[in-house]
């Protein structure tokens, strides 16, 4: 299984708690960055089976609409 995460608003950086629990965990997140949700809907993005989303209306962050497959 391969695993994807981005946001409605990158900050440019990872959470630094989500890196500590990944490399505690043995994932290597050498590679990894900060991005936003909309390079997963481009032609060439990988193609997504499942996708789960997360927000927040308290925080007044963007719920996102995932179009179906394509």
């Amino acid at each position: 299984m391969r695993a994807f995460s981005a946001g409605s608003v990158p900050s440019g950086r990872i959470n630094p708690r989500a890196a500590e629990v990944l490399a505690r965990a043995g994932v290597d997140i050498s590679a990894s960055r900060s991005k936003s949700w909309d390079e997963f809907v481009a032609p060439d993005a990988p193609r997504m089976r499942i996708v789960i989303t997360v927000c927040d209306g308290a925080a007044a962050e963007q719920c996102p609409y995932w179009p179906a497959a394509r």
